[in-house]
């Protein structure tokens, strides 16, 4: 029987499994003190408070991903899609048809919307990643000693537009 590491959340109180399912681990290497159930809740109730400061985070969002650089069919999506075998590109968990998609190099630092730039995610690999590009993310994966997909294949240049 395999130990597991638990961590009770500062803001519920419930002990939980120390793995990324439960809580964030920050990349400084150590543990974001609240689960990730609570910090929902606390992202829910800052967005209920603050509509303007959510409408404009989501607009300046659709704005860089609407005037960035290249573009991608459906088709290429299911191709890639089908190129990773349906896992996270970076920790290599199955998708099941869901994940999000994520921009290699992240619009915010000049990334584009080609397919050449964009990887099917897990959730939490998706926003754990945040705006590093690949290679940090991986790296910084990697100096944790957290579980990487083994199949990743990392851009070696940096992808722009013209």
């Amino acid at each position: 029987m395999e130990f597991v590491h638990t961590k009770t959340c500062t803001k519920c109180g419930v002990t939980k499994p120390r793995t990324t399912q439960f809580f964030n681990l920050l990349s400084s290497g150590h543990w974001r003190g609240s689960c990730k159930e609570c910090m929902a809740l606390v992202s829910r109730k800052h967005h209920a408070e603050n509509p303007s400061m959510t409408q404009a985070r989501r607009f300046d969002y659709e704005n860089r991903k609407r005037n960035a650089f290249g573009t991608h069919s459906n088709s290429e999506l299911r191709m890639l899609r089908a190129k990773q075998n349906d896992c996270c590109a970076y920790c290599g968990d199955r998708l099941d048809g869901g994940g999000e998609l994520d921009h290699r190099i992240s619009l915010i630092n000049g990334g584009t919307n080609e397919v050449t730039n964009l990887a099917w995610a897990c959730r939490t690999c998706n926003r754990d990643k945040g705006g590093k590009n690949a290679s940090e993310f991986i790296t910084w994966r990697k100096k944790l000693g957290m579980k990487i997909n083994s199949r990743i294949k990392l851009m070696k240049r940096r992808v722009t537009g013209p």
